[in-house]
């Protein structure tokens, strides 16, 4: 990989010698630029925003993976092979995790929820918006087809509804599993291991 934030960017030599590739990004949308420190890259597209993601880091990114299989590269990094090459290449590699529910975004809703049965005025900041239930479910939707469109990435692995499904069962439980009350710790990523192999089992 290649730092790009918090999104880490495949290489073209490590598309072309491993067998799998397990792929995803954060929420802030960072600006990709090739050869950048990973730590002189910055948010430029908000927060979870997919038209973001395609244009600043996605469509970037893969532009420059190679496109086809080992036979099918001249060794430059660059591709004699047909755009289709390319789409069945990446989408036979590469596994994405796509985002799943923030336990603060369930329960800001839950709290906007009660202010509005209350009559209470609403009155959101630009990080809440882009940090809602709806938002999150909007990049959730969206995402899938822009890896399809502009990398050919088509195994999307989803931990939304059992996630989604913790965070309204059991609160108390939910916030143990997370280690700051926003990100989820080892027992999701357990989840999301689990989900992988037995995708990986399917082949």
């Amino acid at each position: 990989y290649e730092g790009s934030g918090n999104a880490a960017a495949i290489r073209p030599d490590r598309l072309r010698a491993w067998d799998r590739i397990v792929w995803g990004v954060g929420a802030h949308v960072p600006q990709y630029q090739s050869g950048v420190p990973k730590h002189r890259v910055t948010a430029q597209g908000g927060r979870n925003n997919a038209t973001a993601y395609r244009e600043l880091f996605f469509r970037p990114v893969c532009r420059n993976l190679p496109k086809g299989d080992d036979e099918s590269m001249d060794g430059s990094g660059v591709s004699t092979a047909s755009s289709s090459t390319v789409k069945n290449t990446m989408g036979d590699k590469v596994y994405f995790f796509n985002n799943h529910v923030r336990l603060r975004a369930v329960l800001t809703n839950m709290n906007k929820t009660a202010m509005n049965l209350s009559s209470s005025p609403i009155q959101k900041t630009e990080q809440e918006e882009e940090e809602s239930l709806l938002s999150l479910w909007k990049y959730h939707q969206e995402i899938p087809a822009v890896l399809r469109d502009v990398c050919g990435v088509t195994k999307i692995i989803s931990l939304w509804d059992a996630t989604y499904s913790l965070s309204l069962g059991g609160l108390e439980d939910a916030k143990r599993m997370t280690y700051d009350g926003v990100h989820w710790g080892m027992a999701i990523n357990l989840l999301k291991s689990h989900e992988l192999i037995w995708r990986l089992d399917q082949e």
